[in-house]
């Protein structure tokens, strides 16, 4: 029987265990570089499988992953400030990618002003639309 109390530990913030990047270039929209890569969990290595399920990750995958700097130095590679958007669905994505960098004591490369939160602007342009009609 599994007697160990379900929750979060104390102080517990999401990890980054999966990213995915492409990169598109500006005329053509043609794929100028891409990051697909597990990242294992530093500061809590030990998954819920309720979670590892719903994502759809194996341990197998965890133990092929990168670790968070490495995916953050190949994210960097891929932006150019001022040149490049990171586009999310919601605000969680850049927040934990954050949270992530302060956590492991490095920079994060990608700058606020060039993150675009898809859903917003979505819901912004559909609550634009609906005033006009």
């Amino acid at each position: 029987m599994y007697t160990k109390p379900v929750g979060r530990p104390n102080g517990f913030f999401p990890e980054i265990i999966e990213a995915g990047a492409v990169k598109l270039s500006g005329e053509d929209f043609t794929c100028t570089g891409k990051l697909q890569s597990f990242v294992r969990p530093h500061f809590y290595p030990r998954q819920a499988k309720v979670a590892m399920d719903f994502c759809m990750i194996t341990a197998d995958d965890m133990k092929k992953g990168i670790e968070f700097p490495e995916m953050v130095e190949k994210l960097a590679a891929l932006y150019e400030a001022c040149n490049t958007y990171f586009v999310a669905w919601g605000d969680s994505d850049y927040k934990v990618l954050q949270q992530g960098c302060e956590r492991h004591k490095i920079a994060n490369p990608i700058a606020f002003e060039d993150y675009l939160d898809l859903a917003e602007h979505i819901n912004c342009g559909s609550r634009m639309k609906e005033r006009q009609d």
